[in-house]
């Protein structure tokens, strides 16, 4: 249990966290099970899943509604600024939202969500088609996050690799909105190419 004021996180820090920041009203008490098969830290975005659930879950005990987006923001904010971790932000937004989105981070971690509507078809094919596979060893994102920021630090927002990466991210919409399976499978080759 949770004692207000309490900084000392037990086992599920992310998850303590999160109730400390929501609350619970005085007048109830709470149980929260959860349960994934994904495993935690296998780079699915699981830990933003479960913060996003929980804080939607936690927010439906109190009058008012929060958005999406602001679900998003604060499950982000719980693991930077209580926890403080490496975060990005569009793991959670993707849970936040669910579905196929564009997210266009413009301002970190400020970010617009733009939702893609594809065919029955094309849906039932990427379920077909995309595979998870996990190796068995779990990592920690936020250690992830920091060699990235300190292999980055200071290269700028024209490096390769981030170019490389915003022209995936264009090119895999655009194929998904024209229902082109094999080009969005493709779409991280044909961004690395110089004449794209």
């Amino acid at each position: 249990m949770i004692q207000p004021k309490n900084i000392e996180w037990d086992r599920h820090p992310l998850l303590e966290a999160s109730i400390e920041r929501m609350g619970v009203p005085d007048d109830m008490a709470i149980q929260a099970t959860i349960f994934s098969e994904a495993p935690a830290g296998g780079s699915t975005g699981t830990s933003a899943a479960v913060t996003v659930a929980l804080i939607g879950a936690l927010d439906r005990l109190t009058p008012g509604r929060m958005t999406p987006h602001e679900v998003a923001y604060t499950s982000q904010s719980i693991e930077v600024d209580i926890l403080h971790q490496q975060c990005g932000i569009q793991d959670q937004l993707c849970s936040a939202y669910g579905g196929i989105n564009f997210i266009d981070m413009f301002d970190y971690p400020r970010a617009s969500v733009s939702a893609i509507r594809v065919s029955d078809a094309l849906w039932w094919e990427l379920g077909r088609r995309l595979f998870l596979i996990y190796l068995g060893k779990s990592h920690s994102s936020s250690k992830v996050h920091e060699f990235v920021i300190e292999e980055l630090e200071g290269a700028g927002p024209d490096c390769k690799q981030l170019v490389d990466l915003r022209k995936t991210a264009c090119l895999s919409r655009g194929t998904l909105y024209a229902g082109d399976g094999p080009e969005y499978g493709g779409a991280g080759a044909l961004a690395s190419r110089p004449d794209q």
